[in-house]
C-alpha cells in the first residue's frame, strides 16, 4: 500500500501503427497493433482519456514509450 497522498508515475507503453511489410526482417516486432506488451492508438487515446478525468488521483501519467522491434538492420 502506498502512504496517504503518494503518486504512482505511469509510463504508457504504445504499439505504433506500422505498414504491413514495415517490421519485416525483425526478430522481435512489437509494433503494428495491440499485443499484450503495448496498447494500440486507440487503447491508448482510452487510456489517456481515463487518466484526464481524474478517476485516479494517485496514478500520475510521466510519459509515452514505444517499442517497435528488435534486431532490425541499421542501413
Amino acid at each position: 500500500r502506498l502512504p496517504p497522498g503518494r503518486e504512482v508515475a505511469v509510463l504508457l507503453r504504445a504499439n505504433l501503427p506500422m505498414p504491413a511489410d514495415g517490421l519485416a526482417g525483425s526478430a522481435l516486432a512489437m509494433g503494428g497493433g495491440p499485443t499484450p506488451f503495448g496498447l494500440d492508438l486507440d487503447g491508448l487515446a482510452s487510456c489517456l482519456r481515463l487518466l484526464a478525468e481524474g478517476r485516479w488521483p494517485r496514478l500520475a501519467p510521466r510519459g509515452l514509450h514505444a517499442h517497435l522491434a528488435s534486431g532490425l538492420d541499421a542501413t
